[in-house]
């Protein structure tokens, strides 16, 4: 779940609030819509009164893209600072541990976890604990780091190892397999993030190499879209 150490963020005075800006709110929406579109997911919901859950939720940027589109908006996590910046005008927001939900919370139609597994001291049992909120037919999307070729190449340079907070770092066949293993059809992934960090090599050097993970989907990053199957 998103905290403040997660997010890379130090609190010195105000310094909390004032780096998520409106200029930053809007970057932060965008990467979300970047990876809704990426895996192909139609972001107008499948019905009336539609509602999503997302887990790990901050400060809500993924629920602010999917409340514009028309979702009734769920958001958990454990970070008081940050679920105290998400609107709840628009969102139902809790703060708390995923077993401690509002009993009146879900089935969801649509439940997302983005970048949250990997620190998580038990991924699988929270997977499967999401999965179990899904209604049938519902829409899981998971983003998290992938274990491949990339790492194999940075070794202990791997930008995704300076994290911390990292605990679990699974393997794009490994992710896969526990998302089927609990009953979900995977349908689409999309993988992105060459290593390439900002500031360290030529803007044109990192677009190339981002482009190019992508297309072959090794990125550091892997996001995935699954649905519930119906039984």
């Amino acid at each position: 779940m998103a905290n403040e150490s997660l997010l890379g963020i130090t609190r010195k005075g105000s310094s909390f609030d004032k780096r998520y800006t409106p200029e930053y709110r809007e970057t932060l929406r965008n990467e979300y819509r970047l990876t809704f579109n990426d895996l192909e997911f139609n972001l107008k919901p499948p019905s009336a009164g539609a509602s999503c859950l997302d887990f790990g939720c901050a400060i809500g940027s993924a629920l602010d893209v999917l409340a514009d589109n028309g979702w009734e908006t769920y958001g958990c996590d454990i970070s008081e600072q940050l679920t105290a910046l998400a609107d709840r005008q628009q969102h139902r927001i809790f703060t708390g541990e995923l077993d401690q939900l509002p009993g009146d919370w879900g089935p969801f139609d649509l439940v997302v976890t983005i970048e949250v597994l990997e620190h998580l001291q038990h991924p699988r049992e929270t997977l499967h604990r999401l999965i179990s909120l899904l209604k049938p037919g519902g829409t899981l999307i998971t983003e998290t780091p992938q274990v491949g070729l990339l790492a194999e190449l940075y070794g202990e340079d791997w930008r995704v190892l300076a994290g911390l907070d990292h605990i679990h770092l699974l393997t794009r066949e490994t992710q896969i397999g526990v998302i089927e293993d609990f009953g979900c059809r995977v349908e689409a992934t999309s993988s992105f993030g060459s290593g390439c960090t900002m500031g360290l090599v030529p803007p044109h050097i990192k677009r190339a190499f981002d482009t190019l993970v992508k297309r072959q989907n090794i990125g550091d990053f892997l996001a995935i879209r699954a649905t519930k199957i119906e039984v």
